[in-house]
């Protein structure tokens, strides 16, 4: 199942949420904000995945499965395979403990390690393990496992009542938002607010309802529409109030009580839906949607994945400064596109190695047909 859509508009976004992580992990107290980076990346996969395969089948869910696997996670196990090696060369002191990190992030269930050891992401940052960014991909791999199950039971029950379906969803999606804040309440531990996939859960959920209404053709979908879309300055109203959302939550969302933050981030991740679907709306037809968004597009999983334990090498090797942040932005950018040039080189190997297979079996058959008719002969 191909994508129908044109979402090149939504690059400029990736590109936001992939640059204020990287400022967090480079400047954590200059830019304390910059993780809420992560709930926008969960937003924009809620909402592609919903609008790529919302209406996959049951017999379609292992080769969901498999794209998903090796398009995303083979990708994120070789470069912490990488990383793991560079880390016991360059620093061994700082290899302790990363056989149980490979593990757990090949299996999925890094954020829950990250639980069972009571680590704070924010206390850790520079230190800890060169893989404190990758409890992300553990929650990603967890929602993608559930997704395909999520969009067949909504199908079905969208067969007898679409509208009445997509309202039982968003009050679902609107009490996964209260999660958080509830736990906390009831004394959860730091590390599980952060890390767990309960409470991650909320910005997954709300981009798949931005998704199913992107897609929603009902009277629900028609008067949303009317409301946020219906005309030139609704829209750039929705824009302003959905980006001032996103740029307040960064500016306020730390120093503040615990509550106060919570509510900053699911703040950003409601600016952050609405804003996808700001982009949506103009399905490819946005003046954002340049060259040079789409490459990080093209490159930001690997950007992501590499630029922590870059981050976390060059701090020891050369310390906290300026010059070191410089040197991490170059590494990081350059390994990204070493990465990138391999791949792209050991694809185009095995295609022309498969074309190379093609053209001697061409030339086989040919000569067997000679053979064949000379013996008729």
């Amino acid at each position: 199942m191909q994508s129908r859509y044109d979402f090149s508009g939504l690059d400029l976004l990736r590109a936001f949420a992939l640059i204020s992580v990287f400022l967090f992990h480079l400047f954590p107290q200059r830019f304390p904000g910059g993780f809420l980076g992560v709930s926008m990346f969960f937003v924009l996969s809620g909402f592609l995945t919903t609008v790529r395969h919302s209406d996959i089948a049951i017999r379609d869910i292992a080769s969901f499965y498999f794209r998903k696997l090796t398009g995303t996670f083979l990708p994120a196990l070789l470069i912490v395979t990488a990383s793991c090696g560079l880390t016991r060369i360059l620093v061994p002191s700082a290899a302790f403990g990363l056989r149980g990190d490979f593990l757990s992030i090949a299996g999925g269930f890094y954020n829950i390690r990250q639980i069972q050891q009571s680590q704070n992401y924010f206390a850790q940052i520079g230190g800890g393990s060169p893989f404190l960014h990758l409890w992300t991909l553990s929650v990603e791999m967890q929602f993608l496992l559930a997704f395909p199950w999520i969009a067949v039971i909504l199908r079905e029950a969208g067969r007898k009542d679409h509208e009445a379906a997509l309202w039982i969803f968003a009050v679902i999606t609107g009490v996964s938002g209260m999660l958080m804040p509830l736990l906390e309440l009831f004394g959860a531990g730091d590390s599980f607010l952060y890390y767990s996939t309960v409470t991650r859960i909320f910005p997954l959920l709300l981009g798949m309802l931005a998704g199913y209404y992107y897609q929603s053709g009902n009277a629900l979908g028609r008067k949303l529409h009317r409301l946020l879309f219906g005309n030139l300055p609704a829209m750039i109203l929705t824009s302003v109030i959905s980006s001032v959302l996103v740029l307040e939550a960064l500016l306020h969302v730390r120093g503040q009580s615990l509550w106060t933050e919570l509510l900053w981030i699911n703040l950003s991740c409601i600016g952050c839906a609405l804003l996808v679907l700001a982009e949506g709306e103009r399905n490819g037809n946005t003046v954002i949607g340049r060259e040079l968004f789409k490459k990080i597009r093209s490159l930001s999983l690997d950007l992501y994945l590499w630029q922590y334990p870059v981050i976390f090498l060059c701090s020891r090797l050369l310390g906290v400064s300026v010059w070191s942040a410089a040197a991490e932005v170059i590494v990081t950018v350059l390994l990204t596109a070493a990465g990138r040039w391999f791949v792209r080189t050991q694809r185009g190997l095995l295609r022309q190695n498969a074309a190379d297979r093609k053209s001697e079996m061409r030339v086989s058959r040919k000569a067997e047909l000679r053979i064949s008719r000379k013996l008729e002969k």
